[in-house]
């Protein structure tokens, strides 16, 4: 973990956020729902709802004093919103592609453990194996792209455009297939 922390400070406004502990606001879906359509915390809010997740999913670490405890529970709390950001979904080929983009920024080491163990289980099928290395892929690809997500103020800005974050952070997102919420989710009306 240490490694990967030294690369995520290697990142001028990782290292900030890591050095103030920035965590921002509790994420209220119920108050984010209220947002301007469009905005990063209404798309939040109504795919989450949705799906019946709740913001605050994770257990907390007794203190974040520690650089270490810091990161995992930024990584927590923001690891939703990426997927919003990138557009990938919240189900099986999606996660393996948002995680895919934590763990090729920063070598975060679970994410880095779940991307890989995913394309080493998916060498035990005879059929459709590469599929799990085309999610991982493509989060990789996209993780090369784009700005390091790790040191976003994401709570600074939830009721700016989603397509306005996505601009500044030069993000394509993921708009079609299996491992996109856009078509997991076609149903919901945004």
């Amino acid at each position: 973990m240490k490694a990967c922390i030294e690369r995520m400070k290697a990142d001028p406004t990782t290292r900030k956020c890591i050095e103030d502990r920035y965590l921002g606001p509790e994420l209220d879906l119920d108050k984010l729902i209220t947002y301007p359509r469009g905005s990063l915390g209404y798309t939040y809010a109504k795919v989450m709802k949705h799906l019946g997740y709740a913001a605050h999913f994770y257990g907390d670490r007794p203190s974040i004093a520690e650089e270490t405890d810091y990161v995992t529970m930024r990584v927590r709390k923001t690891h939703d919103l990426h997927h919003i950001v990138t557009g990938f979904s919240m189900t099986g080929p999606g996660e393996l592609g948002v995680i895919a983009i934590t763990a090729l920024q920063y070598g975060y080491p679970a994410f880095m453990t779940l991307d890989l163990g995913a394309i080493a289980l998916s060498m035990l099928r005879v059929n459709g194996w590469s599929d799990q290395v085309r999610y991982v892929r493509s989060g990789w690809d996209m993780a090369e792209r784009i700005t390091p997500l790790m040191g976003v103020r994401w709570e600074d800005g939830l009721d700016k455009p989603l397509d306005v974050w996505r601009r500044e952070l030069n993000v394509e997102p993921i708009r079609e297939g299996p491992n996109s919420w856009y078509t997991v989710l076609s149903d919901l009306r945004l």
